[in-house]
């Protein structure tokens, strides 16, 4: 599947306030769930020890390896394809705002980062 050029409504924090805007981008294939609209469900995020599938009945076994268990990915949602920002366009478009958002989201990552740190840690 080929890129398609789309524009991205998008949510620019400035300081104490915010706007919408949207950037340029392009619909591509889910990184996810590599297109096909869902994924092992997170039950077995962890995969499946090799007691544990012997104690599973074959009807189960086949189940799960014809993705009976799958659920709609959480990234895509079923859709098969996601938005991804276009950041030189836009740093060419709109270089406030590109800068803004993108600021925005590395605070955002290192607040997830931080809170991963605390959980796995009992912080």
């Amino acid at each position: 599947m080929s890129e398609v050029p789309v524009r991205i409504k998008v949510i620019v924090y400035d300081e104490d306030e915010s706007y919408e805007t949207t950037a340029p981008g392009y619909r591509v294939v889910c990184p996810r769930c590599g297109g096909s609209g869902t994924h092992d469900h997170p039950a077995f995020s962890n995969g499946i020890t090799g007691s544990e599938w012997a104690e599973w009945e074959p009807e189960e076994r086949e189940n799960y390896m014809n993705g009976t268990y799958d659920v709609p990915c959480e990234e895509c949602h079923g859709r098969n394809v996601v938005d991804e920002i276009d950041w030189e366009t836009w740093e060419g478009e709109d270089p406030k705002s590109a800068k803004l958002h993108l600021d925005h989201l590395r605070g955002v990552a290192a607040d997830h980062a931080e809170q991963e740190y605390c959980r796995r840690y009992g912080i």
